[in-house]
């Protein structure tokens, strides 16, 4: 039950469209070090296409490997091994898209959080093509880049020095010019997750590694991955006794320094809406208790919570609606009055993490779903992550235009000229 922070999106890590072209040309090419070619196809499904080092099924096949692997699972545990299994015989992308259509066409029969899902991949994926950064690029960045996490916690629980494992994968895209700034954020905040886990939820220590590293925005991704895997900890019982308080429901985020501040608050929620058994409205007043600078982020990180699928369903009440992006309005409009945009805003958040450029439902979230008071800053959010993803603005541009009418202008200006 974890993954479900704001990604804040003038830091967020997203592989950006130059990039995707960039990684299929050296697919194309051919790299050695990862070649699937002496990995047998399931013969029952036919051959796939190979591209590069990575295969490509039809939908039909994926169909078949759906009811190979997963559709035969009553358990988690059956689940998190046939993840494995499908990276293991095939790749990490194949071990995904699979299992995105299970979650899609059975979502009742799924539990947790899809995220962690991923996780098991991203550490499959370590084990299978080792830790070097071609590895790395072959997680898909669906669930959450969840892949990429599990990855850096693989690499990371392995020992030896924990700047040479960094160095190693993020420091590597840092020199790549065809990649964002943003991806290389979500690179170190993937490294944040790994050294929680490795430090056993010490959070000082996982901290003073973020703090060693040179450019304030790694340490910024690190940070938040940290404090991220310290929820996570929360909840199932390895965070470490005193960071978490009984009659504080904001600690640690208001005990430590304020250079922590925003990447505490934006993962604080979940430990809210738990402290709060559920009930929005007064996990989002205990937010206002905070900074007056980190009270937005602190509403936001529940409204992650809001649209998130793994959360969602906690939250309804009877009589909301199935459909998930409306049941999201109406879930934020049991928020505090001040408290409702930031839900608002951490909504579209998730929603734009998981679809990337594919702004149907947000489109519909800002222009159809929500009260037109927060459509601006809706359609300004949307933007906002359509320009962290591409470093042709052009580009970008033209995908706001998917948008409905009233958000296109909007979203084209966040882009920038």
């Amino acid at each position: 039950m974890h993954r479900f922070k704001r990604l804040e999106f003038k830091k967020r890590a997203w592989l950006t469209v130059s990039a995707v072209v960039v990684l299929l040309v050296l697919a194309l090419a051919g790299w050695s070090l990862l070649s699937n070619k002496d990995t047998p196809a399931d013969k029952s499904i036919g051959e796939p296409t190979l591209i590069g080092s990575q295969y490509n099924f039809s939908s039909k096949q994926q169909e078949m490997l759906l009811n190979q692997y997963y559709l035969p699972c009553k358990s988690q545990t059956c689940i998190y091994q046939a993840a494995k299994d499908l990276t293991n015989k095939y790749d990490p992308q194949t071990a995904l898209s699979v299992l995105s259509l299970y979650r899609d066409k059975y979502p009742k029969r799924l539990t947790g959080d899809s995220h962690e899902w991923a996780h098991i991949v991203g550490h499959a994926t370590a084990k299978k093509y080792g830790i070097n950064g071609k590895a790395f690029l072959m997680c898909p960045t669906t669930f959450n880049y969840g892949c990429m996490h599990g990855f850096f916690e693989e690499a990371l629980s392995r020992g030896g020095s924990e700047r040479q494992v960094i160095d190693s994968i993020c420091g590597s895209l840092e020199k790549d010019s065809s990649y964002s700034s943003k991806f290389v954020f979500y690179c170190y905040h993937g490294v944040g997750h790994g050294l929680m886990q490795s430090y056993e939820y010490d959070l000082g220590k996982a901290l003073a590694v973020c703090d060693s590293l040179v450019k304030s925005a790694d340490q910024e991704g690190c940070w938040q991955g940290v404090f991220m895997e310290n929820i996570n900890g929360s909840m199932t019982g390895d965070s470490k006794p005193g960071v978490f308080k009984a009659d504080d429901p904001l600690a640690p985020c208001d005990t430590i320094a304020s250079k922590y501040w925003h990447e505490c608050y934006i993962n604080q929620g979940a430990h809210l809406a738990i402290t709060a058994a559920y009930d929005v409205n007064k996990a989002a007043a205990y937010c206002q208790k905070a900074d007056q600078s980190q009270i937005e982020a602190c509403g936001e990180s529940l409204g992650i919570l809001v649209s998130s699928d793994s959360w969602q369903s906690l939250f309804l009440k009877p009589g909301d609606s199935s459909d998930p992006t409306v049941a999201s309005w109406a879930i934020c409009q049991r928020f505090p009055p001040a408290q409702v945009q930031s839900c608002v805003l951490g909504a579209v958040d998730w929603i734009l993490q998981n679809d990337e450029l594919n702004l149907k439902r947000a489109g519909q979230f800002c222009g159809s779903t929500i009260a037109d008071a927060y459509a601006q800053r809706c359609y300004q959010q949307v933007g906002s992550a359509v320009a962290s993803q591409s470093i042709n603005k052009t580009a970008a541009r033209n995908i706001c235009q998917s948008l409905p009418a009233a958000g296109r202008s909007i979203c084209s200006a966040e882009v920038g000229a």
